[in-house]
């Protein structure tokens, strides 16, 4: 696990992003329609080792192995990796940004704490969240 931190680390910048959605994302208030597996979205019990799921498939290489390597050493104490968000499209991190926009007030604030589809490490596969374990 710690391999795969200290990756995501490295690779991600640590510059606040801005606020700009890509041209692929309706404006603001207008819905797309629902977004699925084949844009990121992961169902519950994924773990780093399901390649038929996007999210996982589409990680950057390095990472996706150093995930799995940390997985395997944490098996053998009874823990299980399962990921709750990886790699996302950029239409669905645009998704998340425009929530955040409506739950914080404005774009300046949203893009606090939801990085936009040009800045995500999601979006370039550089990060994944492990979830609901002990891990």
């Amino acid at each position: 696990m710690t391999a795969a931190l200290g990756y995501q680390a490295l690779r991600s910048s640590p510059t606040l992003p801005t606020a700009t959605f890509s041209a692929a994302a309706p404006p603001l208030g207008e819905p797309r329609g629902p977004l699925g597996e084949s844009d990121g979205a992961v169902p519950d019990g994924v773990t780093v080792f399901d390649d038929a799921i996007p999210a996982v498939a589409k990680l950057d290489p390095d990472l996706l192995r150093a995930l799995r390597q940390a997985a395997t050493d944490a098996s053998d104490d009874g823990a299980e990796f399962y990921v709750s968000s990886g790699w996302r499209s950029p239409e669905y991190q645009d998704q998340f940004l425009r929530e955040a926009v409506a739950e914080y007030g404005s774009e300046d604030e949203a893009a606090r704490w939801v990085a936009t589809a040009t800045t995500s490490p999601h979006v370039a596969g550089d990060a994944v969240d492990i979830g609901h374990s002990d891990a």
